[in-house]
């Protein structure tokens, strides 16, 4: 969900629709895009009496929603044409619901983020100020991903390494103001989030995840996302981005060896 500068409500989601198929009408999902006045009542004017849809292939979901200060609409979700698994869908719409035709050459694309075999999905996407699209990824291949989109679509290679960054976790993403990437998600029923550099996506700062962090990085946990974690839930703590000798037990960067070992780790110092 969205909200416009005038207080009017953008979302996106996905509805069943009745589908013309070789053997006659069939349901599927279709994704859908919403548009409400401040009262919450759609806005006939927009789209087709306040929707706007995309079938892409044999169905289409929408999970994700960003709105561009010009007032275009992207979205993110996922497309299936009745073959192998669903691929990851990206779109544009114009301000009042009608597909953005200058995107990807018809409105929107469908990709394979990793082998055909694998289901792929953008769950979260989020703009830059250039007006590229950071899109946030799942692949039942490879694992959560961030990924990045000139403003036409085409894939960004200078992003991570061929355009995609391998992610320890994922559910959103948002970008701060200078631009850094902040990404949360969850790792062994433990809460996690990470941020990202927007130029070159190495790690800014870390948090909790059984994974290593680069040497030298800003190590952030959350309290109480592993035991022992001093501080209320919800507090964050950072780690001495500078290895010295009392940070040995933590050199590796293993949360857990870090919290396992008190008595040779130093107490962590306030900050975000």
């Amino acid at each position: 969900m969205a909200f416009r500068p005038d207080g009017t409500i953008l979302a996106v989601g996905t509805a069943m629709t009745a589908l013309q198929t070789p053997t006659g009408v069939d349901y599927g999902p279709e994704l859908v895009l919403a548009h409400y006045d401040t009262a919450g009542r759609r806005d006939q004017a927009f789209g087709s009496g306040g929707t706007a849809t995309i079938l892409a292939g044999t169905y289409s979901t929408g999970a994700s929603i960003a709105l561009r200060p010009d007032g275009k609409i992207v979205v993110g979700g996922d497309a299936w044409n009745g073959g192998p698994p669903p691929d990851a869908l990206l779109a544009r719409f114009n301000a009042d619901g009608s597909l953005d035709n200058t995107f990807a050459g018809g409105g929107y694309f469908t990709t394979h983020l990793d082998d055909p075999s694998s289901y792929d999905h953008f769950y979260s996407v989020a703009l830059q100020n250039d007006g590229s699209i950071v899109a946030g990824a799942f692949t039942s291949l490879s694992g959560p991903m961030l990924l990045r989109y000139h403003e036409d679509g085409a894939p960004d290679a200078s992003f991570g390494s061929g355009g995609r960054v391998a992610l320890p976790f994922f559910n959103g993403v948002i970008l701060q103001a200078d631009g850094k990437i902040v990404v949360t998600g969850s790792v062994n029923n433990n809460l996690g989030a990470a941020r990202y550099l927007a130029s070159a996506p190495q790690v800014s700062s870390f948090t909790a995840s059984p994974a290593s962090a680069p040497a030298g990085a800003d190590v952030t946990l959350a309290a109480g996302v592993l035991p022992g974690n001093p501080g209320p839930l919800g507090a964050v703590t950072r780690w001495p981005s500078t290895p010295t000798a009392t940070t040995t037990a933590c050199s590796t960067r293993r949360w857990t060896r870090c919290w396992a070992t008190p008595a040779t780790t130093p107490a962590p110092a306030s900050g975000s």
